[in-house]
């Protein structure tokens, strides 16, 4: 299920002369082939009676490989002088093994470099940069009790505790300093989410939108349980439980990939937005919603989208890449 593509421009050093296939729903749409090694550059060698691909390009490879854009392949333009290769969706095959699948995302100087691995070759997917910033603040509601207790919550309506309180006036001096302008600002329904929204809009004229979507993921038959409680009734299968960030639903609730999917419409509704989106809402909310952006639901990705609740993250829709995490200190 994807609800938001990707753009990416290959990257790396070629080894030898393969050529790269681009293709779109089974056929064919270009060649590339990189002849000049040293300056990293590649020229486009259209097929005739398809979508022309520019360049310059370089890619690693120890054989040929084939991309194949699962939605979309276009060229773009950033200036004058410079072209840019775009895959919108892109995955990759070389030989009988599949690739294309995100190992691991960092941001470095706000530049989102995903690695896909395999036994022959290594590719990086570096996001463009020449894009219409549409920044998404992802703020965590305060602290809660619960929180502090180490006790499940997901759909009870627990109010914040004096840390929750002044983490989120931190996050409104925090967000005030940087004179931010937010054009939407959408909020979980409950009442930690609210009340942390209130206090970082003081002052503010934004007008609040409530959405259920963006309720916390349902723990079912967990809510309310101390973990401590749960891992001796448990034993290892609790341990192993936690280990999955979600990917297997608590017994009666949710998972993050039905998270993911209802959080979806939201996602959507944003991404042409002119300005900076405020979106106040829950750690597994936050995570479906950087994992369906980035499309890694791998535990090493849910690991790395946790929010502490004095954190906001700020990401970008297109293309999905973490900008910068803020932490407020109280």
């Amino acid at each position: 299920m994807i609800c938001i593509t990707q753009d990416f421009r290959l990257r790396g050093v070629l080894f030898g002369p393969h050529p790269l296939l681009l293709k779109f729903r089974g056929k064919t749409v270009g060649i590339l082939h990189a002849f000049n090694v040293t300056a990293g550059t590649g020229i486009p060698i259209p097929v005739p009676g398809t979508t022309h691909i520019a360049g310059p390009f370089q890619y690693t490879s120890g054989e040929s490989c084939t991309a194949q854009a699962v939605q979309h392949i276009e060229s773009r333009k950033s200036s004058p002088n410079d072209d840019d290769i775009v895959f919108r969706g892109l995955s990759f095959a070389c030989g009988d093994s599949a690739c294309g699948h995100h190992v691991k995302t960092t941001s470095i100087l706000g530049i989102s470099i995903t690695k896909t691995l395999s036994s022959t070759w290594v590719t990086e997917g570096l996001h463009l940069l020449h894009y219409r910033a549409m920044p998404l603040y992802l703020t965590r509601h305060g602290q809660t009790d619960w929180n502090l207790q180490r006790r499940w919550q997901s759909r009870t309506d627990t109010p914040l505790n004096d840390t929750g309180y002044r983490q989120a006036g931190a996050m409104q001096r925090e967000l005030r300093q940087r004179n931010l302008t937010f054009s939407r600002v959408i909020c979980s329904p409950l009442n930690r989410a609210q009340e942390t929204t209130r206090i970082i809009l003081d002052g503010s004229t934004n007008t609040v939108e409530t959405n259920e979507a963006l309720l916390e993921i349902n723990l079912g038959d967990y809510e309310g349980r101390f973990e401590a409680d749960l891992r001796e009734e448990m034993g290892p299968a609790y341990d192993e439980w936690r280990k999955t960030r979600h990917r297997e639903a608590a017994p009666g609730g949710e998972s993050i990939y039905d998270v993911a999917t209802r959080i979806c419409p939201v996602l959507e509704s944003v991404r042409n937005e002119a300005g900076a989106v405020l979106i106040v809402a829950h750690g597994g909310v936050h995570m479906a919603i950087k994992a369906e952006l980035s499309q890694c639901f791998s535990v090493d990705c849910l690991d790395d989208f946790h929010q502490d609740n004095n954190q906001i993250d700020v990401w970008t829709t297109d293309p999905p890449m973490r900008l910068e995490r803020i932490e407020v200190q109280t």
